[in-house]
């Protein structure tokens, strides 16, 4: 990734131009057009059995979702120059978001290409899904409640504890058949095995601790870039303390930038020591060819494109 940040330029800026020319239309068209394949081929995205399953414009976890069913939310649209449409969702069912159960509509033409689901099979919960004021509850199957999850995953966390959050329900279905669960953060010391925050997914049933993402490994910033091609540009970056900020980007892959001190192609490619562009401010350049971080933030916004189109090309991330 540092030698393609180093070298990345006119085809990161060409990939930019294209894909932002896709994303500037109205995108409904393709939204609807992808949603209504979803409905056309429903064991190619694992949707649930029943009739409420074909409900699927949703958006988000609101109140008057639909009581049972699989929902879809889009995420990401990408529109390639050979008019081939890729189309990222995040699911829900009956309201609760699904952990694992992303999928990308692949199509041409209004025909299917591919289906990128990592959902491991349809979604079939015990019992139902009822509110209780703005919170999702579990009616007529084994349930060991929000209150017992936090222990747990105190628990688990295996440090000083600062602060637990309240447990939320959700699907979980990364690698695994479909269960309900909750999700719950914890906030805490950092040891060696976790950072001072962790999300952990724990089975409503059993109370088996199913996955655990730490959530501060990096923390993601918005930025602003003041770029030579695209104007403003709002650009992810990464924060490493106050007011210190680097050209990288923590939500796809890491991509970063590096500046290359006015190098030619050869010597950059040979040189071991570029440094990453940083700021104190997480705004870069000023429009002008004065300051170099004016064409790293097009090359930073390049960049974000391309991986965000690798990633709905190649698949899903897994993640909800």
């Amino acid at each position: 990734m540092k030698k393609l940040s180093r070298l990345l330029s006119i085809s990161a800026i060409t990939v930019a131009s294209l894909s932002a020319f896709a994303q500037a239309g109205d995108q409904s068209a393709t939204v609807d057009k992808a949603l209504q394949l979803i409905q056309q081929n429903p064991s190619a995205f694992s949707l649930a059995a029943g009739g409420a399953a074909r409900t699927l414009k949703f958006a988000g976890p609101q109140a008057s979702a639909p009581a049972d069913g699989d929902q879809f939310q889009v995420r990401d649209v990408i529109v390639d120059p050979d008019g081939t449409e890729h189309v990222r969702f995040d699911r829900f069912y009956a309201g609760l978001p699904v952990i694992g159960g992303d999928v990308v509509v692949h199509s041409s033409k209004g025909q299917l290409k591919q289906a990128s689901v990592t959902q491991l099979a349809p979604i079939n919960l015990a019992g139902t899904i009822g509110k209780v004021g703005d919170r999702a509850v579990v009616r007529n199957a084994p349930d060991i409640g929000a209150a017992r999850v936090k222990r747990i995953a105190a628990a688990r966390f295996n440090s000083d504890v600062r602060r637990v959050d309240d447990a939320e329900l959700v699907v979980f279905a990364r690698d695994v058949t479909p269960t309900l669960a909750y999700a719950v953060r914890v906030y805490g010391k950092a040891t060696d095995v976790h950072g001072d925050a962790v999300l952990y997914y724990v089975d409503a049933r059993t109370g088996t601790v199913l996955d655990a993402q730490d959530l501060i490994k990096t923390a993601a910033a918005t930025g602003t870039g003041r770029s030579l091609y695209y104007g403003n540009l709002t650009l992810t970056t990464d924060q490493t303390g106050t007011n210190a900020y680097r050209m990288l980007d923590p939500s796809r892959g890491s991509g970063s930038v590096y500046d290359g001190r006015g190098l030619t192609s050869d010597d950059v490619e040979r040189a071991t020591d570029l440094p990453i562009f940083t700021s104190s401010t997480n705004v870069w350049g000023n429009n002008t060819t004065t300051d170099r971080q004016t064409v790293a933030a097009d090359i930073d916004y390049g960049l974000a494109l391309a991986m965000s189109h690798r990633q709905l090309k190649v698949g899903t991330a897994g993640a909800a």
